[in-house]
């Protein structure tokens, strides 16, 4: 399986110090900060989304990451972390998970990707950026929080 992965970070030292410590693959490529347009294309070429984070407390037990629901939207296989918050995300039976700081575990995860399908459009439409914002809307407006009419 040829496989090329394409690491996005927001800081490029943290490219310099990784390449000081140990050569970089040749299938893997790191680049800096990109804007959403050109992360929506990159997102539509690709075949695997991965969600990773740090081990703090809040992103172990309650994240949702928001990079989740683009990889929903742009029809990802996903791989995850094995944190109890990735794992009450929606859909997380379709999320192929690894241990944390496992290199076996995430390799197995991406090869058993191949074998996975996404999530279909009509099941995560429910949790689209557009349904959220209506229900946030809605609450606010049963509580008395819209903003005033002239």
């Amino acid at each position: 399986m040829s496989l090329k992965l394409l690491v996005v970070l927001q800081n490029i030292l943290k490219y310099l110090k990784i390449k000081e410590k140990k050569p970089i693959p040749k299938n893997v490529e790191f680049i800096g900060r990109i804007d959403h347009k050109n992360t929506t294309k990159m997102l539509l070429q690709s075949e695997i989304g991965i969600l990773i984070n740090n081990e703090d407390n809040h992103a172990l037990k309650y994240t949702s990451p928001l990079k989740y629901f683009e990889y929903l939207a742009a029809n990802l296989k996903i791989v995850a972390v094995d944190f109890n918050s990735h794992k009450k995300l929606p859909f997380s039976d379709n999320i192929l998970f690894f241990q944390n700081n496992q290199k076996v575990s995430f390799i197995n995860s991406i090869v058993n990707s191949k074998k996975t399908i996404p999530v279909k459009s009509e099941h995560y439409e429910e949790y689209s950026l557009s349904k959220r914002v209506k229900r946030i809307i809605k609450f606010a407006r049963l509580e008395g929080l819209e903003p005033p009419t002239l």
